[in-house]
């Protein structure tokens, strides 16, 4: 059984919302956001050996390459996977800038709306979907400075279209045609 400060995997603790510590008090530096010098970012991480930079991955290659272009980039997405488990998509297909803009614009609406409207959304128990703060796990954990809304869009399975914002008025529209796209 989980205790008070500790939760397991696949649920997460409650956080206060970043935006609205900033509108409260503007001047504090909450502990729990304040991470160990060890831990931070120096200057010369920003002129890392390639070693250290995030990985590209051209779908570009994988989707139209000549058969050992493929192979290359696919060997290339399984160790960013394994290694980093992020990377940096290049000629995603995603060719429509509008779509982009409004993608962007909506979720910067949405992350306008008063906390209450937000917190309709909100992530709950068991899952990482919806908003407020994912992964966590303890109540002394340190957390990133942001607030997020995590939606799964495909496949269509794993949705939550319950925690799919209502407002901004084309907010599920827009995710609907980015998800497609």
């Amino acid at each position: 059984m989980a205790s008070s400060s500790m939760v397991k995997m696949g649920s997460c603790l409650k956080a206060d919302d970043v935006q609205e510590l900033v509108k409260s008090k503007p001047e504090a530096e909450p502990e729990r956001y304040i991470r160990p010098k060890q831990e931070r970012i120096g200057c010369s991480a920003l002129n890392a050996p390639a070693s250290l930079q995030i990985p590209v991955i051209d779908m570009g290659r994988i989707v139209s390459g000549c058969h050992s272009t493929r192979q290359h980039e696919m060997a290339r997405l399984s160790k960013a996977c394994q290694e980093w488990g992020f990377f940096q998509v290049l000629n995603h297909g995603i060719g429509h800038w509008q779509l982009l803009e409004r993608i962007k614009k909506v979720v910067m609406e949405f992350f306008k709306l008063p906390l209450e409207e937000k917190e309709k959304y909100a992530m709950m128990s068991g899952t990482i979907q919806g908003y407020g703060h994912g992964f966590i796990f303890s109540d002394d954990q340190k957390l990133d400075w942001c607030d997020m809304m995590a939606l799964a869009t495909m496949p269509k399975s794993i949705r939550k279209q319950n925690l799919w914002p209502d407002r901004p008025l084309l907010f599920r529209d827009t995710l609907e045609a980015y998800s497609i796209e």
